[in-house]
């Protein structure tokens, strides 16, 4: 019963994780674009908690690499606030997708 639950929530978290990368990539409008990036740090950072919350208390190493990956979509939005040049915009964007990407992997694997 419980592996089902965790299953459902892999495939849950999997397709809002896929989905936004997705819409990030190909999306034309800048400002849909823009609130699927704030979705998307978000999102990464509702990650980083969770899988720093499932860790066991004396395993401080995988703590702060979840914790580490959350700060990886926080440095992106950071970065596109704070923004400059359109180059910065397309960095964030990196930031926030590998924060996403890595944050899922290493909560299920």
């Amino acid at each position: 019963m419980a592996l089902g639950i965790y299953m459902i929530m892999f495939v849950g978290m999997a397709a809002i994780s896929i989905a936004g990368l997705i819409l990030l990539c190909f999306l034309k409008s800048e400002k849909a674009k823009k609130w699927i990036f704030y979705f998307m740090t978000a999102w990464a950072m509702v990650i980083a908690v969770i899988s720093a919350r499932s860790a066991p208390v004396n395993d401080l190493g995988r703590q702060l690499t979840a914790w580490g990956l959350g700060f990886l979509g926080a440095a992106g939005l950071f970065l596109y606030l704070k923004r400059e040049e359109n180059g910065a915009k397309a960095a964030s964007y990196a930031l926030a997708a590998l924060s996403t990407i890595g944050g899922t992997l290493f909560l299920f694997f």
